[in-house]
């Protein structure tokens, strides 16, 4: 359990990465330092990882984003999806109305 916990943890932070790197504005200098550094902690990040699986979904993902439009899955949705989405984001903003991994863990039991 203390593996998937880490694997889910691990793909959050790399997710978070890979946005950053596709849609940093890159005009600005300092930002610029800010994208060289990121790509850097990125290789550093994938050098370390040793879960081929876990690499797989990473290349994927990231030749997914590369080849996308912006945009593109924003379009697609529905307005009642896109409204629960601008929810979802916001009340997740708010920490004191998230539950912890291991609450969630123990309310889906069944399902894990």
């Amino acid at each position: 359990m203390l593996l998937k916990e880490i694997n889910i943890a691990l793909w959050e932070c790399i997710n978070q990465k890979i946005n950053v790197l596709l849609y940093t504005n890159r005009t600005n200098s300092s930002e610029n330092m800010k994208s060289i550094e990121l790509k850097a902690d990125f290789h550093d990040l994938i050098d370390s990882i040793d879960n081929e699986t876990l690499l797989s979904r990473i290349y994927e993902l990231l030749k997914r984003k590369k080849d996308s439009k912006e945009g593109q899955l924003w379009k697609s949705l529905s307005i009642e999806d896109k409204q629960e989405l601008i929810l979802a984001m916001e009340e997740s903003s708010d920490y004191g109305s998230l539950i912890s991994q291991e609450e969630m863990s123990k309310k889906h039991k069944k399902w894990l």
